[in-house]
C-alpha cells in the first residue's frame, strides 16, 4: 500500500486571505507541473462561489 504525504494545518482565522494564499501556495510547491491546472480550478470554485453569493444578496434585497 503507498503511503499518502498529508499536511495538517494550523491556520489563524483571523487572517482568511493570507491563510488561503498561504495554503494555495504550499499546494502548488507540491505539484510543480501542475500550477495551471490548480489556479484554474481554484479560479472556478472561487468563480462559482461568488456567482452563488451574489444570487443569495440579490434574493434576499428583492425580499425586504
Amino acid at each position: 500500500m503507498k503511503a499518502t504525504p498529508k499536511y495538517e494545518l494550523l491556520v489563524d482565522v483571523s487572517k482568511p486571505v493570507e491563510e488561503i494564499a498561504e495554503f494555495i501556495s504550499l499546494m502548488l510547491q507540491l505539484h510543480p507541473g501542475q500550477k495551471l491546472e490548480i489556479l484554474e480550478q481554484v479560479d472556478e470554485q472561487v468563480g462559482m462561489a461568488l456567482s452563488d453569493l451574489e444570487v443569495q444578496q440579490k434574493t434576499e434585497k428583492n425580499e425586504t
